[in-house]
């Protein structure tokens, strides 16, 4: 059915324990003679045993992932690339862009990115995504970003950022870890859906959380009033006053420079805004790490 490796075996955990059917069969079995009473007995025990030890192992798969020597012959199957198995030309990279998830989010920054010329990987774990990207000539591997192996594949240690684009808070919970403790100077960059998640993502290391919610919930407004025929100062200011009391955080990392000053000035008109110093390094400093 093509769903992605980490899909696949939480459903196996999950359906791996002992089903009602399994109380039924060996009672017929045992009416029909073929099992003995003591035989039916021990099948039910084991039944009961498994459906409690299920609880356990359900709560701890999404902390458990599969190496990724493990998910060869799954990545060769599925007739994608994995990230071990890199072509030449993007194997040792220095001063790149690591994309994780190549959704609606990840093929515009991908875009982008290539119509700079920057250097960059798209990591997904999704099969009938890497070969969609592959198709439109991006650098695109099967892997799982919260594997050590993954990140070491992917040069996270020497990239100039990892950006994090996938659904899964678990697994970006688990990579923000992940590269903390592997590369701590490397910056990350998250979006996640709502801005209840930020201060957690922020403490686990990521650098800079966009929330969806936040940024929807803006653009919105901003369409509502400039619909208005509000010139461009009076809608900033609107927007940073309706903000600023629950989110000025949040903003600083979801809008635009222009918003932002607004926002920090209230509803005075701001100075110009000048350029924000980059997140991230240089290529050249990236290259020297």
């Amino acid at each position: 059915m093509r769903y992605p490796a980490r899909a696949a075996s939480r459903a196996g955990v999950a359906l791996a324990q002992f089903g009602e059917f399994g109380f039924v069969l060996p009672l017929l079995g045992q009416s029909e003679g073929l099992v003995t009473g003591i035989e039916t007995s021990l099948i039910v025990t084991a039944g009961m045993m498994s459906m409690l030890f299920s609880r356990v192992a359900i709560a701890l798969a999404p902390r458990m992932h599969a190496g990724e020597m493990m998910l060869r012959p799954l990545e060769r199957l599925m007739r994608v690339r994995g990230i071990d198995e890199a072509r030449p030309e993007d194997r040792g990279l220095s001063g790149h862009v690591v994309v994780v998830g190549y959704g609606v989010a990840g093929r515009v920054l991908s875009r982008a990115l290539r119509s700079t010329g920057a250097r960059y990987l798209v990591l997904e774990l999704a099969a009938d995504r890497v070969r969609d990207a592959r198709a439109r000539g991006e650098p695109a591997y099967y892997g799982d970003i919260a594997s050590v192996e993954a990140m070491h594949h992917a040069g996270v240690p020497r990239a100039r950022a990892l950006v994090l684009l996938i659904n899964d808070f678990d697994a970006v919970r688990r990579a923000i870890s992940t590269a903390r403790l592997l590369c701590p100077e490397t910056p990350i960059l998250v979006r996640t859906r709502y801005v209840r998640d930020r201060p957690e993502l922020r403490r686990l290391g990521a650098d800079q959380v966009i929330c969806e919610e936040l940024g929807a919930g803006a653009e919105v407004a901003e369409h509502v009033l400039s619909a208005l025929s509000l010139p461009r100062q009076r809608v900033a200011s609107a927007l940073a006053s309706a903000l600023r009391a629950d989110y000025r955080e949040d903003v600083a990392d979801t809008a635009p420079a222009w918003f932002v000053a607004v926002a920090a000035a209230g509803d005075e008109e701001p100075d110009p805004v000048e350029p924000d110093p980059p997140l991230w390094p240089s290529a050249d400093a990236s290259e020297a790490r």
